[in-house]
């Protein structure tokens, strides 16, 4: 795969996920000019321990960031979003859950002092 071509793909997964190339930057512990200069092609090269930190931002196996291009690594990273996305709203309801069950039993207490 070319540099060009794996570049474009760092930039789209890094819109794709609503990151900043500062918040990118901050994920590597590199300073934001670094990434910018190396999303814009701008470094002599990068190595596969740098491009797996950046996979691994996005929950990706350096291969499947690579293949990312092509439709089936696309729908590979829609799953991997979507799982996230039901995992938060599971937690989401279980925390809604303990809120609701800690106001019933603050409300029995109350009609059970009041009886």
């Amino acid at each position: 795969m070319k540099k060009k071509e794996l570049l474009k793909i760092v930039k789209q997964l890094r819109k794709s996920h609503g990151f900043t190339q500062q918040q990118m930057a901050d994920k590597l512990k590199w300073g934001k000019q670094s990434y910018e200069r190396l999303e814009n092609g701008r470094t002599q090269a990068f190595d596969l321990d740098e491009i797996t930190s950046i996979a691994q931002i996005f929950q990706l196996t350096a291969t499947e960031m690579m293949e990312y291009h092509a439709p089936h690594g696309q729908v590979k990273t829609l799953l991997k979003e979507g799982i996230a996305l039901f995992r938060q709203s599971s937690q989401l309801f279980q925390e809604a859950q303990q809120k609701i069950d800690e106001a019933e039993r603050l409300l029995n207490n109350l009609e059970t002092k009041e009886a």
